[in-house]
């Protein structure tokens, strides 16, 4: 069959290309379309279209161009491999492990449906069958350089930091001017604490890719700026060319805000942060009166009768020591220095207890409301499944610490099924703390986080719901304010082992050394002794900070330091 184009299609195919080339994806989809009608029978075509398609946020168009492609050319591995990739960007994870495995029928050696079917496991949680996809494709292509990077993150995703720095390292042998080999490598070194490699990484980072927005984000994350900063002056040449996409400009602003912060030009800092949060703010919908609603909704169902009800049945482990609070308030810190005791594990931010929620009522109706049909006979294995989980991180610690900040709304549930377990609340100074959440491009989540009166408005709801479990949990939490553990490091942290029923250990003194992998915002700032510059860091900004003072209300007063 002769699909070639008749001639008077070449000027139109050229143009496309072109488009394609300069990166204008949009105008290169709509050309490839006005020559597709006379060459419908061209799979190629259709597979180029479908590509473009994607990339334009049309994916139902491509999926319909790609399976024209495929009945065109039923055998061709690489349409049906580009098929489930479009399905598995729209999570539609069933359909498009089906594609990946039906182009290993036609071509089992082939390494990228070996890579997709990794990525899959990945995204479903299961490293073990991930880590055995990624090394069937480097096994079948030693140069696959993503494979070695998605095997890198799956070790480190399984705690495995050795075998993750040597998949890293892997991908910068086999690909050595990848970019994003060496930016895998630098974000692993700053989790590991090893500072001055990260930086180093990130730099080198920067060299095969100056305008990589992410990298900046993470260097400003790492180092303190100094006038006449080389970064400086290209993240400003960034925005000034307009032409990253809103992510990028995003993180470029927040890097900037970092940058005249730390050279003390607070004015110039604001106006970036600002820039930031707005753009970031303008990508999803977020309503402060459902989150003050919730917790209202958590305190009628959390009250007296809940607890009287269900009091002493869960499990009796004491292993869970639970440190909670709003983001930024501390909690990273005050696990560092607790997991350095030698009869405590740091578990750091996990899921496990909304996972156990979740696989107990499994229904569709949400949190609080599904509490109220909790019985006491539920209680025991709920909290039994929690401690398998957490305990197979550990077995043989005496305490295991939990520090997902979140868990202050489920303490009702935790308290029934755990009674037995400790609560570490952390406190920090309510401006301060909502400025911190506001400087921080947090990757998910904190949808309060990026408008200041919005940020106000859920503190206030968080205080209100902390106040009600210590109203209906006398004496179960104690309160660490983190500017006391500033000011008084050994005393807070023996008051903190003394709650936890545990000797003094001089090591908790030197929590920076611990060898953990950390995921914080504050990846500088807790591998050195205790960091002074985060109290009352909002006062060079007070005339900018009008609407999250009025949001906070009396709080903004009464519990400021």
């Amino acid at each position: 069959m002769n699909t070639a184009p008749p001639s008077d299609l070449s000027a139109l195919l050229k143009l496309a290309a072109s488009h394609q080339q300069a990166g204008n994806l949009a105008d290169a989809r709509d050309a490839y379309l006005k020559v597709l009608p006379k060459m419908a029978k061209n799979p190629d075509l259709l597979n180029m279209v479908a590509i473009l398609c994607q990339k334009t946020g049309q994916s139902d168009a491509a999926i319909g161009h790609l399976n024209r492609a495929i009945k065109l050319a039923p055998e061709n591995t690489d349409f049906i491999n580009n098929l489930g990739n479009i399905h598995l960007e729209r999570n539609e994870q069933d359909t498009a492990a089906k594609c990946y495995k039906k182009a290993l029928t036609l071509n089992p050696d082939l390494p990228s449906a070996h890579y997709n079917l990794g990525l899959l496991a990945g995204k479903r949680g299961e490293e073990d069958q991930a880590l055995a996809y990624f090394k069937k494709t480097v096994e079948l292509d030693s140069g696959f350089v993503t494979a070695w990077i998605d095997m890198g993150n799956a070790y480190k995703n399984r705690n495995d930091l050795i075998e993750a720095e040597q998949a890293y390292k892997k991908a910068i042998e086999v690909a050595p001017d990848y970019y994003g080999a060496h930016y895998s490598l630098a974000i692993l070194y700053s989790e590991m604490g090893r500072i001055e490699e990260a930086i180093a990484g990130c730099n080198r980072t920067l060299e095969l890719n100056p305008t990589l927005a992410k990298a900046y984000l993470q260097l400003s994350d790492l180092k303190k700026f100094k006038s006449g900063d080389s970064e400086i002056k290209a993240m400003e040449k960034i925005l000034e060319s307009g032409k990253q996409d809103r992510l990028s400009l995003t993180q470029i602003n927040f890097s900037l805000a970092k940058a005249y912060a730390d050279l003390k030009a607070y004015d110039q800092a604001f106006q970036h942060l600002v820039e930031g949060n707005t753009l970031h703010r303008s990508t999803f919908d977020y309503d402060a009166a459902k989150d003050e609603k919730h917790v209202e909704n958590i305190m009628a169902v959390c009250n007296e009768a809940f607890f009287s009800r269900l009091e002493g049945q869960g499990s009796p482990d004491e292993t869970p020591v639970f440190i909670f609070g709003m983001p930024r308030s501390g909690t990273t810190l005050i696990e560092q220095v607790l997991s350095r005791h030698s009869q405590v594990f740091g578990a750091g931010e996990l899921s496990a207890i909304v996972d156990v929620m979740k696989n107990h009522f499994r229904k569709d109706s949400g949190y609080p409301e599904i509490l109220k049909s909790l019985t006491a006979d539920d209680l025991r294995p709920i909290g039994e499944a929690y401690i398998k989980q957490i305990r197979s991180l550990a077995p043989k610690a005496r305490f295991i610490t939990d520090k997902m900040p979140v868990n202050f709304m489920y303490l009702g549930f935790i308290a029934a099924i755990l009674p037995n377990a400790k609560f570490i609340h952390c406190r920090r100074n309510p401006i301060d703390n909502c400025f911190s959440c506001y400087e921080k491009l947090f990757k998910t989540g904190q949808l309060f986080s990026f408008d200041l009166t919005e940020a106000g408005r859920f503190y206030r709801a968080y205080d209100k719901l902390m106040d009600h479990w210590h109203e209906m949990m006398p004496g179960k939490i104690i309160d660490v304010q983190y500017e006391d553990v500033v000011a008084d490091l050994e005393g807070q942290s023996r008051r903190l082992l003394n709650f936890c029923g545990l000797d003094w250990d001089e090591a908790c003194l030197t929590f920076y050394e611990s060898e953990r992998n950390i995921k914080t915002s504050s990846l500088a700032q807790v591998r050195k002794p205790i960091y002074r510059g985060s109290v009352e860091k909002w006062r060079p900004y007070k005339k900018h900070l009008q609407p999250l003072i009025e949001a906070l209300g009396p709080l903004a007063k009464d519990k400021a330091l």
